[in-house]
């Protein structure tokens, strides 16, 4: 299954992408849209185990959907997974929805939130059509424009969403936050994490990697971490 490039769409920051299974993503132009093909269609980076493959049944949340590549061609297995796809980015969103719309899935619920470590309204920092952008405490140098977005909390989250079958996480420096706020009860409302871990301020990526992995086993998780490409994959046994 790899990638076929169609065609520019009206805006010229936009290109579409079509895989050989007929699913198509309008994306930002430029190599990290491929790159972010490549490694969820791919390499598999997310569910590269296999009890963590989406299965007919299952509810999953894509945690930091952007232009729903995750979410689509997990969709696109199965019409009886329901996902969930959490994306604060308005620019980033408005692709989203239109993905959805282009592949008519009806198995994909659209929330406008960040996730972090409270509710509330959180500095939101984005840099134009690119894929710069993070909530404001999670630290970053960019020249982004501001303005202000609807957090959840995983607690919050999973109040809307329900026991989650498999969580992604891609919420770019807040996974350390959002997961050391949330109790064991609310994290056993969890099956299955996939996550990529980001450095933040006064700690590596590698010192994040392992906060977490002690949190989730405190939980009541097993984990597995591959340090050199920063994710991490934590299952709670049956």
């Amino acid at each position: 299954m790899f990638l076929n490039y169609l065609r520019p769409e009206s805006t010229s920051a936009t290109v579409v992408y079509r895989l050989r299974n007929g699913v198509e993503f309008e994306m930002p132009k430029g190599r990290i849209s491929v790159a972010l093909l490549s490694e969820i269609v791919l390499e598999n980076n997310y569910c590269p185990i296999p009890w963590f493959s989406p299965q007919p049944g299952w509810t999953v949340a894509d945690l930091g959907a952007h232009v729903g590549v995750w979410s689509l061609y997990v969709a696109s297995q199965s019409q009886d997974i329901k996902i969930h796809a959490f994306e604060p980015s308005s620019f980033s969103r408005s692709l989203l929805t239109k993905n959805v719309h282009r592949n008519k899935f009806k198995n994909v619920l659209i929330h406008a939130n960040a996730v972090a470590d409270f509710d509330g309204n959180q500095a939101f920092l984005e840099e134009g059509s690119t894929w710069g952008y993070r909530l404001n405490g999670s630290g970053g140098n960019m020249n982004q424009s501001r303005y202000s977005v609807d957090a959840v909390s995983l607690k919050t989250l999973l109040s809307r969403t329900g026991p989650l079958d498999l969580a992604k996480m891609d919420i770019e420096g807040m996974e350390l936050a959002a997961l050391m706020a949330s109790s064991p009860e609310t994290l056993q409302m969890v099956s299955r994490i996939a996550m990529e871990y980001h450095a933040v301020e006064h700690q590596t990526a590698a010192e994040v990697g392992s906060c977490i992995s002690a949190k989730l086993l405190g939980a009541g998780f097993r984990t597995l971490i591959d340090q050199q490409r920063h994710y991490l994959f934590a299952w709670r046994d049956p």
